[in-house]
């Protein structure tokens, strides 16, 4: 049996744990650390999978345990990345869910904490030349499924957007900071 750590414990662990449950999955919540444990615990008197949980009001104490298998992240998103990288030193096996940094600056961090970042993953991209650069900069490669050119050629060939629109969109597209003043 997998012995797992939760720091966090709200709706993203509690979504987990069911995906866990319904693949029958060989483990149980030895450890969670959350600042609300002492609301969340009593919810979870009955559970099998939390016969043996250990509650803390930091991550601290249950990083430094010996007997996990890995920890799951399932806090608010601003906090991934630290907590990602006290994770990553320990050496334990690391699950996060989305999003895994959201900024150059974490993920700098990640790197420096052993982390190897392939890539990222983005549903969407306004394409702009920054976010290119810093991609490019950082050596990530970055896919999408979908974009702005894409988004708005399908928005006027639906009836969505006319053709003047269409070149609103557009130019606001080449330069969104001075946008109003090239629009006036």
């Amino acid at each position: 049996m997998k012995r797992i750590g939760f720091i966090g414990y709200g709706l993203r662990s509690e979504t987990m744990l069911k995906a866990f449950r319904a693949l029958e999955a060989d483990i149980c919540v030895a450890a969670v650390a959350d600042p609300r444990h002492a609301q969340i615990a009593p919810g979870t008197k009955d559970d099998p999978y939390f016969a043996e949980t250990r509650w803390y009001e930091d991550a601290a104490p249950l990083l430094a345990r010996d007997d996990l298998d890995g920890v799951f992240i399932g806090t608010r998103c601003p906090l991934h990345t630290p907590l990602a990288c006290r994770v990553l030193k320990t050496g334990m096996p690391l699950f996060l869910e989305k999003p895994v940094c959201i900024s150059r600056e974490q993920y700098e961090a990640l790197r420096e904490a052993g982390c190897d970042v392939l890539g990222m993953v983005a549903i969407f991209t306004y394409g702009f030349p920054t976010a290119a650069e810093n991609f490019a900069g950082a050596d990530v490669k970055l896919d999408t499924l979908s974009d702005y050119k894409t988004m708005i050629e399908l928005a006027a060939k639906q009836g969505y957007v006319h053709e003047d629109e269409l070149q609103t969109l557009q130019q606001w597209r080449r330069d969104p900071a001075n946008w109003k003043k090239s629009a006036q």
